[in-house]
Parts: structure tokens; sequence; C-alpha cells
């Protein structure tokens, strides 16, 4: 114990002025946590959401952000609803955005899952046969989420139209159901052979001079006989 007059221990000065440095950044902190959620109409378990997600260990000013953006994404209007969800619907939401994303990050995963699940036309898988199902489900799996699901198995599902390059089953198509019909030139029309008879007469026999008329009486021109 120190005397009166005495000299104060500096070790002790120092350890004091640490005590009353961590209790003013506390109270500073509360004093800006209650500012915060002050200005805010967010629920308790909304706050309790916010915490979890805005860990103190960022620091005041990283924090601080961090708070801002989560209670924003809770005021501004049209909060994603999942009333309009199957229980199916609802666990694949609940698979596809965690909680842990923190309340802005899953408004944004929940805005746009819930859009595929409600907002597009529904897949119908089965106007595929088994076989191709199989297929498209072990091509597009489910864990991708409802909106990147949904893209994989339209364009996928493409690819099994009867009038795509590869057939139904997945076979290539014949070639020549994929190359066009093409007009096919009259072929020129060929004479026939003349027959033989037609050949020994052809060209026609000039007649020479004299000409016989048999073995033994020739027939002279007129005007050449003695």
């Amino acid at each position: 114990m120190d005397r009166p007059g005495s000299t104060a221990n500096p070790d002790r000065c120092a350890a004091g002025r640490s005590q009353l440095a961590t209790v003013a950044a506390v109270a500073i902190g509360s004093i800006v946590a209650t500012e915060v959620f002050s200005q805010s109409d967010i629920t308790p378990d909304q706050k309790a959401w916010v915490d979890a997600s805005c860990s103190r260990a960022l620091g005041p000013s990283l924090w601080r952000d961090c708070v801002n953006r989560e209670v924003e994404a809770f005021r501004r209007p049209n909060w994603p609803s999942l009333s309009r969800l199957t229980p199916n619907q609802r666990q694949w939401l609940s698979d596809s955005c965690s909680r842990a994303l923190g309340p802005s990050l899953w408004r944004n995963c929940a805005e746009r899952e819930i859009s595929a699940l409600v907002q597009s036309a529904p897949v119908n898988l089965n106007r595929y046969s088994k076989t191709d199902r199989k297929w498209l489900e072990k091509a597009c799996s489910r864990a991708l989420g409802p909106s990147l699901w949904r893209d994989c198995i339209v364009r996928e599902a493409k690819a099994l139209q009867p009038t795509s390059p590869i057939g139904h089953s997945g076979r290539d198509a014949p070639a020549a159901a994929q190359r066009p019909a093409q007009s096919v030139a009259p072929r020129p029309s060929i004479k026939a052979a003349p027959k033989p008879a037609e050949i020994a007469s052809y060209p026609p026999q000039v007649p020479t001079w004299p000409r016989w008329k048999s073995a033994h009486h020739p027939v002279i021109p007129s005007g050449l006989g003695h």
C-alpha cells in the first residue's frame, strides 16, 4: 500500500487507464447500438438475428456498417413471404438460403428462389420417359436451388426435343433426317441403241456403176449402150 505523498505506481495507473478505456468502448458501443436500433422498426427476433450476423469482433466502424446494412434489409418494404409455398418448397428454400447469410443476403436469396418457385411456369417432367427423367435429375441436382435448378432443367430438356440434332433417346439422329430436302434435276433421256438391222443399213448405201441386175445381166444406164 502506497503511503500518503509517495509516488504512484506506474503499472497500476496504466492498468486503471486500460480498464477505463474498455468501459468507455463498451458504453459507446451500447449507445451506438441503441441509436441504430431505435431508428428501426424491427422485432426482438430480428434484432437477435442482426446481432448474430454482425460480430462485435469487427470493430466499431465495421460493426456499425454491418448493423445498418442488416437493419435496412428489414426496413425495406415487401419482405419475402413464404405463405404461398408448399411445405416441400419451404424446405427447399430453407436448404438453399441459410439464415447464416444474414438478413440482407438472405432476403436477396429468398426473393430470387421464391420467384423461381411461384412466378415462373412449373416444370413438368412427366412428359419425358423414365430414362430421360433420370438423366435430367442426374444432370441437374436440386442442391443448386430452385432458380439454378430450373434454368438447368430448361436448358437440358431442350436437348431432348425431337427437333434437336440429338434424338429423344440420346442417340444421333439419322443423317438423312438432318439434311434438308433437295430438288433432283431430271435426267436427260437416252435414245435406245439401234437394232442390228439398222446398224447394217446405216449409213445408206450409195449405188455404184455399173449396177448389176444379176450375175449374168448387167444393167447399163441409158445413153451408154452400143
